[in-house]
């Protein structure tokens, strides 16, 4: 439970203080996708970011509506996997307003395939982190 808590005010505090870069944007399905380098952290081998997710029109999920995605995401570099440690939904564009929904449970790591956004990603991020 303590480390739950501790993920969650970790998720919170150290994603206030963004510098969102476009990656991506999906005009027909009015989808931007976004990673904030500023805040990268880990070594050549697994990398955590934050990733967020901007939507044109309100989206509903279970009666939540949602205008943003913010996850925190840990990437295998090595083996070209992904997984989301916590995320939450927000009512504004840009992770902005009110936090309608958090889920801070890792997912199960999933391969990233190359021509997606999840492999643009990967891509930076990985790349990133060899640069610095």
């Amino acid at each position: 439970m303590r480390l739950l808590l501790f993920s969650l005010l970790y998720f919170f505090c150290f994603s206030a203080n963004a510098d969102w870069i476009k990656l991506n944007q999906n005009q027909a399905m009015d989808t931007a996708y976004f990673i904030d380098l500023k805040n990268i952290r880990g070594n050549t081998e697994n990398v955590r970011i934050w990733t967020l997710t901007d939507y044109t029109n309100i989206q509903v999920t279970k009666k939540i509506n949602y205008q943003s995605i913010k996850s925190f995401v840990e990437i295998d570099c090595q083996s070209k996997k992904m997984r989301i440690l916590a995320y939450s939904l927000y009512e504004q564009p840009m992770a902005m307003g009110k936090v309608v929904f958090s889920k801070g449970r890792p997912f199960e790591w999933e391969e990233v395939k190359p021509s997606t956004v999840n492999g643009l990603f990967l891509n930076v991020s990985c790349s990133q982190i060899e640069i610095d």
